[in-house]
């Protein structure tokens, strides 16, 4: 049993085995692509930029000479609201280069540059997806999959990702080093941008072609324009297969050796017991181009003292909540050690790693490798972690292989390992995948993992297999996953040991001519889970009703018809256990959400319906206040009323998050939240100013309150203060 909770709780091992057609099913679809022909598509003439040997200074001005005689690319094609006709405004992208950077100067016309929108300054913030945006991915590999995705407002604001698998897996937190400055004047605005090549992968060579597409949102209409076109079945911006080739000569990535120091000074105070700690840190990362196409990571004492703090749940379920990786080490590039099912069946989940029951475990050291050799991705991971709360010291290994099949398919493995002292052996974990593509939106996704663990637990195995097209008007697909309730992957996360899971989508999403309404989705999703003798655990229907307006609104509806069969007796809130037995109950939903390039949008959600044995209401509501790009406050509330026959209960959640910005390069938010089941007020205050590009001074506060304090007890949980310094030093 389990209260509801609103921290991370790790899955515990499962005991038993079952079987399995999931590895002769992977087998199959893994020798598919050994039996094909490759079907490379025939080379396409690559378009050569001008070289320029005068840099431009990057001040958004364009008014240098080398702009006149660079590369333009114009012929930008609007998929949105309407498909395959020439935008509302026109754009234009120059593009140069010289030995050590790429330029691009993009000139963006505005019939009304009054109405222009640029709500955000936050550096790889979520927010600029409200804003009038241009942005651009490149295939530095010229392998048609994999790039590295740039994006900007008219503030000027920087977000960058690393994309892999055409953009199935985007990494939002790598950071590249690069400059940009925007202006908006009478004619629309400007983005002049700088991107060393050291930032890039690509094989040394005396020319080296590269894919780039270009996409532009002018926001206050919701348009969307593309060059090359790209069409809606597609991953927009990210579909690399579709990218218009460049052919650069003559250059090189330069920066071989980045070493990161920081320097850090901490006090914290505890209330129970009282006691105050002042602390003082150093430690390193360094970031080696051991070749053109393979980095190294190394780390030493690491730190995250600048993370923000997670944002807390509710969990009214009996599965382990999931929260996402934080962290920047383990972010980066950690698109290519995903494996699994994510947040379902995670055999590599990074979180496992440096925390254990939501306490910090220190990290002495770690390595990465990460690159492409050819056509193979390639990812080596080992961090050794130190005796913590209940922690042993602790080697983790990870190796992830992905080769590259066809024009869009892969084919990968993966080996994980974690050791720990004094348990007199480990946990390994070995499995197989493969994403193959056909057509524009036809897709299998397959994956196999078994596991051991020589602390005398039963191996086990978990796998899945999925069919479906994903396209912009249908989309139908068929899943089926079993995991074994003896599958443990010690560096990762499984939300539900032993089970069968039979899923299914089919939705229709028309698009209407219409002034008014863009798109409609109607879909049914069935779910159907059983233990692995066969025995019925939980059974779903699902049906969906949307409609996403012209406007940018949104408003939809839902009904949910459910089974839930409990094995024993389960604690849902402290003090309300639910009996053993069979449940069935049904949930309405209704939602809207305005259009987020207003000064002020809401999201709210109304849901009610039975619930076990009882009933069930929640409501939540969000608010966003945009008063400039340099301060905005988001809100969201959430509550759940909930009347069982074992007692009736309420939960409250509050989160609000300030954010504050003098310019792109110095920034802070606050992140408040209250709750009324741990009865905590936590803040967590961040300021991050970037002295140097790649270079960091950070202050950050955390604080916890207690709401209802009792006699005796102390007014907090605790508070602290850091400053941590960085710098980068270029070889």
């Amino acid at each position: 049993m389990r209260p509801a909770s609103c921290r991370l709780v790790d899955p515990a091992p499962r005991a038993g085995r079952g079987r399995s057609c999931l590895p002769a099913i992977l087998a199959i679809l893994l020798l598919l692509p050994l039996s094909a022909r490759a079907g490379e598509a025939p080379p396409v003439e690559a378009l050569l930029p001008a070289r320029t040997e005068q840099p431009p200074r990057i001040d958004g001005l364009l008014d240098e000479a080398a702009w006149q005689g660079a590369l333009v690319i114009d012929d930008f094609t609007q998929q949105l609201p309407e498909d395959r006709v020439p935008p509302t405004e026109r754009t234009e992208a120059r593009i140069l280069y010289d030995d050590n950077n790429l330029y691009l100067g993009i000139r963006l016309f505005d019939s009304d540059p009054s109405r222009i929108l640029a709500w955000t300054l936050d550096r790889d913030g979520d927010a600029i997806s409200r804003d009038d945006t241009v942005a651009f991915c490149i295939d530095s590999s010229d392998n048609g999959r994999d790039g590295f995705w740039f994006s900007t407002n008219p503030a000027g604001v920087q977000v960058d990702a690393q994309i892999f698998n055409e953009g199935i897996v985007f990494d939002k937190e790598w950071d590249a080093v690069w400059e940009v400055s925007s202006r908006v004047d009478e004619r629309g605005w400007t983005a002049e941008i700088k991107i060393p090549f050291f930032n890039l992968r690509f094989s040394p060579a005396a020319e080296n072609v590269m894919g780039i597409n270009f996409f532009r949102a002018i926001r206050r209409k919701n348009e969307e324009d593309y060059a090359p076109y790209i069409p809606r079945n597609f991953n927009g911006t990210l579909t690399l297969s579709r990218a218009r080739k460049f052919r650069f000569a003559g250059i090189r990535r330069g920066v071989r050796f980045q070493p990161k120091p920081y320097l850090l000074a901490r006090a914290a105070r505890s209330y129970s017991p009282e006691d105050t700690d002042l602390e003082g840190r150093a430690g390193l990362d360094v970031k080696w181009g051991v070749s053109s196409n393979l980095t190294a990571d190394l780390t030493y004492r690491t730190d995250f003292a600048q993370v923000e703090a997670d944002v807390r749940q509710v969990n009214l379920t009996r599965y382990n909540l999931f929260y996402p990786e934080k962290r920047d080490f383990f972010l980066e590039n950690a698109g290519l050690f995903q494996f699994g099912a994510g947040g379902e069946t995670d055999v590599f989940f990074s979180r496992r790693i440096g925390l254990s029951d939501g306490n910090m475990v220190p990290i002495l050291g770690g390595a990465r490798l990460t690159g492409r050799l050819g056509k193979t991705s390639l990812g080596v991971l080992d961090v050794v972690t130190d005796e913590g709360p209940g922690e042993p010291r602790t080697n983790f290994s990870v190796l992830r292989v992905r080769r590259d099949v066809l024009s869009r398919s892969t084919v990968g493995m993966i080996l994980t390992d974690r050791e720990a002292q004094g348990e007199g052996g480990g946990n390994r974990v070995i499995g197989a995948d493969t994403r193959l593509v056909f057509h524009e939106d036809w897709s299998v996704d397959a994956y196999y993992a078994a596991s051991h663990s020589s602390a005398g637990l039963p191996e086990g195995s978990a796998g899945r297999v999925r069919v479906g097209m994903d396209g912009d008007i249908w989309e139908v697909a068929a899943r089926y996953a079993q995991v074994d309730p003896g599958f443990d992957p010690g560096i990762g996360f499984v939300r539900r040991p032993g089970v069968d899971i039979w899923e299914g989508v089919a939705a229709w999403k028309p698009r209407p001519e219409s002034d008014r309404v863009r798109q409609f989705q109607l879909m049914w999703n069935p779910i159907y889970v059983t233990n692995r003798q066969g025995m019925l655990e939980s059974r779903e229907n699902f049906f969906l009703f949307e409609t996403l307006f012209e406007s940018g609104d949104e408003a939809g509806a839902h009904y949910s018809n459910q089974f839930e069969r409990l094995a024993e007796p389960f604690e849902i809130f402290e003090g309300v256990v639910i009996p053993s037995g069979d449940y069935s109950f049904d949930t309405a939903t209704v939602y809207f959400s305005t259009f987020q390039g207003r000064r002020v949008f809401s999201s709210s959600t109304l849901e009610s319906g039975t619930f076990y044995d009882g009933r069930k209401t929640t409501v939540s509501q969000g608010l966003t206040f945009n008063f400039s790009p340099h301060f905005s406050v988001s809100t969201q509330y959430d509550y759940n009323h909930v009347l069982l026959p074992e007692g009736d209960f309420d939960t409250n959640l509050w989160v609000t998050r300030f954010n504050v910005a003098v310019g792109p390069r110095l920034f802070g938010s606050a992140l408040i939240q209250a709750n009324d089941i741990s009865d905590d007020l936590d803040l967590n205050l961040r300021v991050d100013w970037i002295h140097h590009p790649g270079a960091d001074l950070f202050f950050v506060y955390n604080e916890s309150a207690n709401l209802r304090r009792r006699p005796g007890e102390p007014a907090g949980n605790g508070r602290d203060a850091t400053f941590k310094l960085t710098y980068l030093f270029r070889f």
